[in-house]
C-alpha cells in the first residue's frame, strides 16, 4: 500500500491503482485494499470508479450504513442528489435494524447526527 501512496502524492494514479491491484491479486482482494481503491478513485473526481469499487466490498460491509453513507456522499459529490438521497435514507434505515447497544455507541450517535445533516442539506437544495 505504500507504493500506492508513493505513486499517489507523485501525480501518478494509473500506477497507484495498478499497484493496489497487483497486490490484490496476490492477496484475493482483502477489504483494506479495497477500502484504499474507493479512497483513490474518490480522491481523484473518478465517482462511477469509486462505486465500482465499493461494489467490490463484501455484501455484509457495504450494507453497513458507515458505507452506505460514504455511497450517498459519492453520489452526491458526482451530482447525482437522488440516488445520494436513496443511499442516505437506506444509511438510516441500517441504522436503525442495529441492536440497541450498537445504535446507542458514540459512533453509530454521531453517524446519526451526520446522517440528517446531509439530508438536510441536500433536500432544502432541491
Amino acid at each position: 500500500m505504500d507504493l500506492s501512496r508513493w505513486y499517489l502524492e507523485n501525480d501518478d494514479l494509473d500506477n497507484a491503482l495498478q499497484s493496489l491491484d497487483d497486490g490484490a491479486r496476490r492477496l484475493s482482494n482483502p477489504v483494506s485494499l479495497i477500502i484504499r481503491r474507493v479512497e483513490l478513485f474518490q480522491n481523484a473526481d473518478a465517482y462511477p470508479q469509486a462505486l465500482l469499487a465499493i461494489d467490490e466490498l463484501p455484501a455484509a460491509l457495504r450494507q453497513q450504513p458507515e458505507w452506505l453513507l460514504r455511497r450517498g456522499d459519492i453520489l452526491l459529490q458526482a451530482g447525482a442528489e437522488e440516488e445520494a438521497i436513496e443511499a442516505f435514507m437506506d444509511a438510516q434505515y441500517a441504522l436503525a435494524m442495529l441492536p440497541e447497544f450498537r445504535r446507542n455507541n458514540p459512533v453509530n450517535r454521531n453517524l446519526k447526527q451526520e446522517l440528517a445533516a446531509r439530508l438536510a442539506v441536500v433536500t432544502d437544495a432541491q
